[in-house]
């Protein structure tokens, strides 16, 4: 939520006034789901180099599919020339090439370019995606991987041709097509979700995990929560 609301703040002031530079910090950035009755997207915003301005894109998630969104930027491969499904600003890919982080060679890949992946340690975003897709897609995924900045969860699973029941574009790894119905009994059921039954099951015995008292609920896990997906029926 403070997320959000600083986001609130950046924008609102910005509606009926004059703009005034952005307060630059090193690192911030925002990951957002935007949602109406007819669409979803994806949305990463940062400050550009100036603090004046912004750099962001945003990515249509396609009917009958899912994204997980878990503090971490996720959108890979830009296509700007397909206003369907990407909104952005032009100078990602300018600024990308000032500071040389992209070869105008290769696809522009955001999550590569501009994230610093994932926040403390190894699998603070990942496992949650991976239980989202597990969940999703009732699929045996593995849970395990290196770098998620440099290789998306979705594109290891493809990789290793375990993806057998989720459907993925060659071009376009942030987005799942879901194999059963995702509907509010779903969401139900994966918002109590805590790892249930696996080996980061939070009620087991023994998982540190789950605090001194082995609470499922306690505030140090990182279980699923309305902020980490998107999905489109």
């Amino acid at each position: 939520m403070k997320a959000a609301a600083s986001l609130c703040w950046l924008v609102k002031p910005r509606l009926h006034s004059t703009p005034k530079p952005l307060p630059a910090k090193h690192g911030q950035s925002f990951s957002r789901q935007v949602h109406d009755g007819d669409e979803a997207f994806i949305f990463h915003i940062m400050p550009d180099p100036t603090g004046a301005s912004a750099i962001w894109v945003a990515q249509r998630v396609p009917d009958t599919h899912v994204a997980v969104v878990a503090n971490m930027f996720v959108i890979r491969q830009v296509n700007l020339s397909d206003t369907f499904s990407f909104l952005g600003s032009a100078n990602m890919f300018t600024i990308a090439l000032q500071k040389g982080l992209w070869n105008s060679s290769f696809p522009f890949d955001w999550t590569a370019i501009y994230s610093a992946g994932e926040y403390g340690h190894r699998y603070y975003s990942g496992r949650r995606m991976w239980r989202f897709l597990s969940l999703a897609t009732d699929s045996t995924l593995p849970d395990t991987y290196e770098n998620l900045k440099d290789s998306p969860v979705c594109k290891i699973y493809l990789k290793m041709m375990i993806c057998v029941k989720i459907k993925l574009s060659a071009a376009d790894p942030t987005t799942v097509a879901v194999t059963k119905p995702v509907d509010a009994a779903f969401f139900a059921f994966v918002l109590r979700d805590f790892y249930n039954g696996t080996k980061y099951d939070m009620a087991a015995d023994g998982n540190l995990a789950a605090g001194p008292w082995g609470e499922p609920g306690c505030r140090w896990h990182l279980t699923l929560t309305s902020n980490t997906f998107s999905m489109r029926s």
